[in-house]
């Protein structure tokens, strides 16, 4: 590659100093035939008419922008291909020459102004937008090759522009080349632009390297954030299809303005910008607080629905209480007096009295009254077992009657009295049958017709048994042993 020394002539213009040189060439700062300082690039490449062919292109439409580099002129000299161009402004503060590019201010500034930025980045997507409406792509954005010229950015460094239909090995630089070219699986396309681009803003906002993407410092404001991550995190996505696919998008993604907030709001919303960019630990701290939520809500709902369910089972427990207590003082005299002679006189009196003396708790008088029931209905039990044991048909029917039909029996389950009644009518029906015209032997209860029917109407009471005086009164009949008559 040619090296030129300062002095040398080359292309009519005398070389002034060495402004930077890397793999695609060298750029010189020179002095043209009537003084200006102008730029000159000498291309080191092997491919000089490829690389000539895309300088051709550019020149086709770079006058379309004034945010594109204005080459003055393109030639070939010592073998080697070459372009004149206005030389950037120098960087103000440094004695000797340094070109203002991107690149130096974020490098001696670091982060620039939010409204700088915006600014800048317009420009330059305007610029990448009439190159790609032109079927080329840049394929090497980055800051050192965004210059100042007369204050005003301008995409500089042509050299690597190409029609999009062209098939050539891949270019860029690193940390601003997408995945799929830096893994070598694609070629450069229009979205591999907007991607460097997207860092270029990234660094430009942040003033971090492109290789922290999306990495925020922590002094940047929420509100700043807010505007730029969802245009950032699109354009420098790592998946290529959820990036856009065309710079117009990216334009009109841009925000508006950008907030310039004080020390005071940064540090109010520093605890934002932590969520932001935590966004799955905030997801795991807000599941938690759900969950905990739900488990407050079902706490309560469980303690709610406990002290229902307790209420209910005290409602419940009362009323089946208020049911026991009344079935048995309906017939306590009668009871009372049938367990005296089944359980014994100190047995029923230790039974009333614990009637009486029913706990206050429903609960516990619940308890207690299903014990007295479950006495209750085995000594009736008892009563019916040892009643079936009697060998006078009259006397068994007379007693078992007695018994399913008093208050002590009427504590027996609805089938167990079915049962011992359908077995009664059995045993009166086989020990008590019809007698020949008409006349039958009487049975318990049955309204019977001796000779003396014509006057007296009879009702057979069976030994033992007691008849209500309200009955007496319906039938109007006198109470006797053995037997109740009318006059």
């Amino acid at each position: 590659m040619l090296s030129l020394k300062i002095g040398d002539m080359f292309a009519g213009c005398r070389i002034l100093d060495l402004c930077g040189q890397g793999g695609c060439g060298c750029v010189y700062l020179a002095e043209d035939a009537v003084g200006e300082r102008v730029a000159v690039k000498i291309i080191n490449t092997p491919d000089k008419e490829r690389e000539l062919r895309g300088v051709q292109a550019y020149i086709a439409v770079m006058g379309q922008s004034p945010h594109l580099l204005q080459l003055r002129h393109v030639g070939i000299e010592q073998d080697e291909l070459f372009y004149i161009m206005p030389a950037c402004d120098a960087f103000p503060g440094v004695s000797a020459y340094l070109p203002d590019t991107l690149g130096t201010r974020l490098k001696f500034r670091g982060r620039l102004d939010p409204a700088e930025a915006l600014g800048i980045v317009r420009k330059i997507a305007s610029a990448v937008e009439v190159l790609h409406r032109a079927g080329l792509l840049h394929r090497d954005i980055k800051p050192d090759n965004i210059i100042f010229i007369h204050g005003e950015p301008v995409l500089s460094d042509p050299g690597l522009i190409c029609a999009l239909d062209i098939s050539i090995s891949l270019a860029g630089s690193l940390g601003f080349l997408p995945p799929e070219c830096f893994a070598g699986k694609e070629n450069n396309s229009t979205q591999s632009d907007i991607f460097a681009l997207g860092k270029v803003f990234y660094c430009m906002v942040t003033g971090e390297a492109p290789g922290l993407f999306p990495k925020l410092p922590r002094d940047l404001s929420f509100s700043l954030c807010r505007k730029l991550l969802p245009v950032l995190l699109r354009a420098c996505n790592e998946k290529k299809k959820r990036r856009y696919n065309d710079i117009g998008d990216f334009r009109k993604a841009l925000p508006a303005r950008l907030p310039r907030p004080g020390l005071f709001t940064r540090k109010y919303e520093q605890f934002r910008l932590w969520r932001l960019m935590h966004n799955g630990l905030w997801h795991l701290i807000l599941a938690m607080l759900l969950f905990g939520l739900l488990a407050a809500g079902f706490g309560v709902y469980h303690a709610a629905e406990v002290r229902r369910k307790h209420a209910e089972e005290l409602r419940l427990a009362a009323a089946s209480v208020r049911e026991f207590s009344g079935h048995l003082r309906s017939g306590r005299p009668r009871l009372e007096l049938q367990l005296e002679r089944l359980a014994g006189e100190a047995k029923t009196r230790e039974l009333m009295t614990r009637f009486d003396q029913l706990p206050s708790d429903p609960l516990a008088a619940k308890v207690c009254c299903g014990e007295l029931r479950d006495y209750l209905q085995t000594t009736a039990r008892r009563g019916l077992a040892e009643a079936w044991k009697i060998a006078d048909p009259l006397r068994r029917s007379g007693e078992v009657r007695s018994l399913l039909f008093s208050p002590l029996g009427s504590f027996l389950d609805a089938a167990e009295t079915e049962a011992q009644r359908a077995r009664l009518l059995a045993d009166e029906k086989e020990h008590f049958p019809p007698a020949p015209y008409g006349f039958h032997s009487p049975r318990p209860g049955e309204i019977f017709s001796p000779d003396s029917a014509s006057v007296f109407h009879y009702v057979y009471i069976p030994p033992g048994n007691i008849f209500r005086r309200s009955r007496a009164k319906r039938t109007g009949s006198i109470i006797r042993s053995g037997y109740c008559g009318r006059n």
